[in-house]
């Protein structure tokens, strides 16, 4: 992208589908885990219909999108917040919280 200075890195691709990664992290945390999903929920979902057993370790899902404002609810709207797969039906505890929410607004 130009007028960006973008740090050299030697990060690889996870060898395995990120749902499995997140399943790993959850079956192997002492304590229940906060899950901060910024896109899409399709990771969340594929977790919960393939391993449901992990549902037990997630205390919070907080997901990102949506307006404060005026908003947007046309066929190009927030799709994650039209459509939310996974999380509702689970009963896991959501809490949204909106990108143009600034810092030590609640």
């Amino acid at each position: 992208m130009e007028g960006y200075d973008f740090t050299e890195h030697q990060r690889q691709p996870l060898e395995k589908p990120a749902f499995i990664a997140i399943r790993d992290a959850l079956m192997h945390s002492p304590e229940p885990v906060t899950l901060v999903a910024i896109g899409p929920l399709t990771n969340i979902a594929l977790l919960l219909s393939q391993y449901p057993e992990c549902q037990f370790n997630i205390r919070r899902l907080v997901i990102m999108g949506g307006s404060a404002g005026r908003g947007n609810f046309t066929p190009n709207a927030e799709f994650q917040h039209r459509h939310r797969p996974g999380s509702r039906c689970a009963g896991i505890p959501e809490r949204v919280r909106n990108r143009d929410v600034r810092p030590g607004c609640d």
